[in-house]
């Protein structure tokens, strides 16, 4: 996932056809503000959507544990739009033919992911920080009527 943003010229056709379509990319500032990205900061425009941070578990973080690494993040996300990728799945036999073996980011990973984000403890978190879950379909209105 996010071979779009990695070639510019991928990144290109990416934001022509949301623009062509009126839909809003998911580009992030924190992402864009990179040094191998300063190629693709060039190619925003002003009618593009542009997240304040992208944010998502790799390798490194699982092995802290999910949980942890959630509840952190949550205890230090800024004001403004943020975007959690998660990678949702149940262990079962489906995700585990999906995943094919793989571990990072495989059926296993995907429960741990699924048991941290609907955890009591996830859920309280989120009330005392104040921070508010949208949809991207709620983005998407919001970004229309701008």
């Amino acid at each position: 996932m996010g071979c779009l943003v990695w070639d510019p010229a991928l990144f290109q056709i990416y934001l022509e056809v949301g623009r062509e379509l009126n839909l809003p990319t998911a580009i992030a500032r924190n992402v864009l503000d990179q040094p191998n990205f300063a190629e693709h900061a060039g190619m925003i425009t002003e009618n593009d959507l542009v997240m304040d941070r992208k944010l998502t578990l790799y390798p490194e973080h699982y092995a802290a544990g999910t949980d942890q690494y959630y509840l952190g993040l949550l205890d230090t996300l800024g004001a403004g739009l943020n975007v959690l990728y998660l990678h949702l799945a149940h262990d079962g036999t489906e995700s585990a033919a999906m995943a094919g073996g793989v571990e990072p980011w495989g059926n296993r990973w995907r429960q741990l992911d699924v048991n941290a984000v609907t955890s009591t403890a996830f859920r309280r978190r989120l009330t005392e920080r104040g921070i508010k879950v949208v949809t991207w379909r709620e983005v998407w209105r919001r970004w229309l009527a701008r």
